[in-house]
C-alpha cells in the first residue's frame, strides 16, 4: 500500500503547480514518527473537500479540542484532526507542512552514504515507492535514518522538498 501526497491548485497560490510524492505506509509512519522526535509538533489536518458535500457552504466549522465539526443539512461531521495516516484526501496546512519538513530536514546529516543493508537483504522488492524496500536476513533492524540513507537519501531530500513547498493533501 501507499500513501500519496498531492498539492492540489485549489491548495495552493495562483501560479504554484500540482505535485504528488508516492510514500509506502511504512515510510510515512516513519516520516511522521521521525518528524516528531526532531521537534515537530503536529497541527492537525484539516477535513477533505469532498467533505463539503456534507455541509459546505451551508454549514459551518468549530475546533473542539483534537475534532473539528462540520455542521451540515445532514447534522454533524467529525473529522479528528490528528489524522495523519487514514488517506482520505486530509489537508496538511502550509505552516503544518512547513514545519515538518524543517523537522526533517534536520536529520539530512545524519542519514549515511552507505546502505546498511548492502549484502544483507534476502529480499529486494521493486515497488514504485519510497523508501526502497528489502527484507533482511535474520533480525536486522534498522532505524528511521538507516532506511532513510544509503540509495533512499536523494528521494527523501526530494520529499522534504516537496513539503517545504507548502500545503499538501494526504491520499
Amino acid at each position: 500500500m501507499a500513501v500519496l501526497l498531492k498539492r492540489e491548485p485549489a491548495d495552493t497560490r495562483p501560479g504554484q503547480p500540482e505535485e504528488e510524492a508516492l510514500v509506502n505506509n511504512r515510510g510515512w509512519g516513519m516520516l511522521v514518527h521521525l518528524a516528531y522526535e526532531r521537534g515537530w509538533r503536529p497541527a492537525g489536518t484539516e477535513p477533505p473537500r469532498h467533505w463539503d458535500v456534507l455541509g459546505g457552504d451551508a454549514g459551518w466549522q468549530r475546533t473542539v479540542g483534537p475534532v473539528s465539526i462540520i455542521e451540515g443539512p445532514n447534522g454533524p461531521v467529525m473529522w479528528p484532526k490528528a489524522d495523519y495516516a487514514s488517506g482520505r484526501g486530509q489537508l496538511v496546512t502550509e505552516p503544518d507542512a512547513k514545519a515538518m519538513a524543517a523537522a526533517l530536514q534536520s536529520v539530512i546529516d545524519d542519514l549515511p552514504e552507505h546502505d546498511p543493508l548492502d549484502g544483507k537483504a534476502d529480499a529486494d522488492l521493486r515497488a514504485p515507492v519510497f523508501p526502497h524496500l528489502r527484507m533482511s536476513k535474520g533480525r536486522i533492524v534498522t532505524n528511521a535514518p538507516e532506511a532513510f540513507g544509503g540509495p533512499n537519501k536523494p528521494t527523501y531530500k526530494t520529499l522534504v522538498d516537496f513539503m517545504s513547498r507548502g500545503a499538501f493533501r494526504i491520499w
